[in-house]
């Protein structure tokens, strides 16, 4: 059975001019019914490179805190 899942990611602009860091939040779910998809593996690359991996809450939410700013 194959799903479609869409990423809703949301980008918190917590940017601190003196720490120069900031952090990526967003949630999980299925493309059709909507559904929160919990224990999902989400990865970040850079360049083509994967840089960090988490895996989503009982909610579907995950969080990549203290991040340099960039393009991922």
């Amino acid at each position: 059975m194959k799903k479609l899942l869409s990423l809703a990611l949301i980008l918190i602009s917590t940017l601190s001019m003196a720490q120069k860091q900031g952090q990526l939040k967003g949630i999980v779910q299925d493309a059709q019914t909507k559904d929160l998809i919990p224990f999902a593996n989400v990865t970040l690359h850079q360049n083509g490179n994967q840089i960090v991996g988490t895996t989503t809450d009982f909610n579907g939410e995950f969080i990549f805190p203290k991040l340099k700013p960039g393009k991922y």
